[in-house]
């Protein structure tokens, strides 16, 4: 079971949000006041009200979770509309086996789609309804106390607002604590043997220590130890008196902590939420960038985008590092009350400020090289072998970014990642190159499968003019330089392409510096530009295709 679409209408200022569609990560954007965390509010309380709506008690609770004067958009209260309540419709999408589960349970066959409609009136009273036409509504519907028990069993559900104190980060380790630990309440031995309670429990705890103190690490890397106590009365009560220290240098409370380090014990222990096997897990996060240091959002933007691939996430953020890039679709721009799906960067761009320049506006994948000639010659190659590369770019999709060596690397990856694109590292072989790609992937600036070194045959090092063959640009060189480039010496595969081109001027007798290297590597750069289709030998480079296939997967 997955919760695969939610609407709202009037809930606070959001007007309409019809439809959003909820996939395996769902970013919310949009300026601040605009309506992005009353929409995870929302999913909030209709969450908590299904659960509450198995039990009258339950739902006298619920009561207290909305308050009509507050809740219902005050623009509207003097309206002569009749009908004055927030609605909100949740979506699940059931399993094969959960399908012929329900209709042995209830006597319905569903389409494997169950939509379920949480009302609040001016008595601040919840309706629910379960949202099916046809034979057998009426019926069904009779039934809704025990669906929802259903629904409650099938799918955790877990809301981190956006001002996170260390109550926050307790009731969390609580709620583990409590959930891990109560597996043992049925265990004859725990039962007939109280005395042996520290025993069992001291794995579990160790275990739920080392998850914490490994996730908390990462963003946190003096952090040495974590331990939970909590007090050992019989019942599980006792859960309730869990407490946690820290030591990042200083072994204390967490109370005594930073607003940085409480939020991200708060965000840390959602990665080791416990799952049904045949249930679903949804996880509603408030702003995860705040109280943050930039280098820990990024962390944090990795563990929870990896969060995703168990659990839904649903996170509202105004910071364009949380944006997905690859499926722009996932992204909902809230902005005065309405909530639509994106369709494309540029509009997401608009919504959170960022500001880009003319020829970075529109573009979705941006391509950082080392220097102006790489960018010239492999906007000619990347042209020449895919068309879809070449519209792209004339459509400005894909922009080609010259740094200007490896050390900017970070800096610009930084930019990328504000700009909310996707950024594709194309640099020489070597230990510059080297150097700063494992800089950049210790940041969590970059990943494995976004960047690419030029590598060539038979050689431990190459810059990209070694992947070019000479007879491209020899005649060039020639005719500016008197100087012919096709000797034996071009064929040492133990220096690179600058190194080799060095040695045969000197032994012309021939000025060699950084200027003309400089001009020598445009030369190459416009013979390229002029003759694509035979500038490279594939035999001896094949990182070009695989380059093309990189960046077409991301358009």
């Amino acid at each position: 079971m997955k919760l695969v679409s939610f609407t709202v209408n009037n809930y606070r200022s959001i007007t309409s949000a019809n439809k959003i569609a909820i996939s395996d990560i769902t970013i919310l954007v949009g300026k601040n006041n605009e309506g992005k965390s009353n929409l995870l509010r929302a999913i909030n309380l209709s969450m908590i009200a299904l659960r509450y709506y198995q039990d009258p008690l339950g739902i006298r609770r619920s009561r207290s979770l909305y308050d009509w004067e507050t809740d219902y958009p005050v623009s509207l209260q003097k309206s002569k509309k009749k009908k004055k309540e927030s609605e909100f419709t949740l979506e699940f999408e059931l399993t094969p086996n959960e399908v012929q589960e329900f209709k042995n349970r209830y006597n319905h066959v569903l389409n494997g789609y169950l939509p379920i409609r949480i009302s609040f009136d001016q008595n601040n009273r919840p309706e629910l309804k379960v949202v099916k036409n046809g034979k057998g509504s009426k019926e069904l519907n009779q039934k809704s106390r025990y669906i929802c028990k259903y629904i409650a069993q099938n799918i955790e559900f877990n809301y981190i607002p956006a001002v996170r104190t260390e109550d926050d980060a307790l009731r969390e380790i609580r709620r583990q604590v409590m959930r891990e630990l109560s597996l043992l309440e049925d265990d004859k031995k725990y039962k007939d043997a109280v005395q042996t309670i520290s025993s069992l429990q001291e794995p579990i705890m160790k275990r739920l220590e080392q998850a914490v103190k490994t996730t908390l690490s990462d963003f946190l890397p003096n952090v040495t130890d974590v331990s939970i106590r909590f007090d050992n009365r019989i019942t599980l009560e006792r859960y309730r008196d869990v407490s946690i220290r820290i030591n990042d240098g200083q072994n204390t409370d967490i109370q005594n902590k930073g607003d940085g380090v409480k939020s991200l014990v708060t965000l840390a222990l959602l990665n080791n939420i416990h799952i049904n096997e045949s249930g679903m897990s949804v996880v509603a996060i408030e702003e995860p960038e705040a109280h943050l240091h930039p280098e820990a959002i990024n962390r944090l933007r990795e563990s929870i985008y990896s969060l995703s691939s168990k659990s839904q996430v649903i996170i509202s953020t105004h910071n364009p590092l949380f944006v997905n890039r690859e499926y722009v679709n996932k992204n909902i721009i809230v902005e005065e009350g309405v909530a639509k799906q994106a369709t494309n960067i540029r509009e997401i761009r608009n919504v959170l400020g960022v500001k880009a320049s003319d020829n970075l506006y529109d573009a979705e994948v941006m391509l950082l090289v080392e220097g102006e000639t790489d960018a010239i010659s492999l906007k000619a190659l990347l042209s020449n072998r895919s068309k879809k590369l070449k519209t792209a770019m004339t459509t400005h999709r894909l922009s080609i970014m010259p740094m200007g060596g490896t050390g900017g690397l970070s800096y610009y990856l930084t930019m990328t990642n504000q700009l909310i694109g996707q950024a594709v590292v194309f640099m020489d072989s070597d230990n510059a190159a080297n150097q700063a790609i494992n800089k950049a992937l210790d940041q969590h600036l970059i990943n494995n499968q976004n960047y690419l070194l030029c590598t060539c045959d038979g050689m431990k090092y190459a810059e990209f003019e070694d992947s070019i063959a000479i007879n491209i640009y020899r005649q060039a060189v020639i005719d500016k330089y008197d100087v012919d480039l096709d000797t034996g010496k071009m064929k040492n595969k133990s220096k690179v392409w600058s190194e080799n081109v060095k040695e045969i001027f000197n032994d012309a007798g021939k000025i060699w510096n950084e200027d003309v290297e400089k001009d020598i590597k445009y030369l190459v750069a416009s013979c390229v530009n002029n003759n694509a289709t035979n500038a490279v030998d594939d035999s001896k480079c094949k990182v070009i295709n695989k380059l093309v296939s990189i960046i077409e997967s991301k358009l």
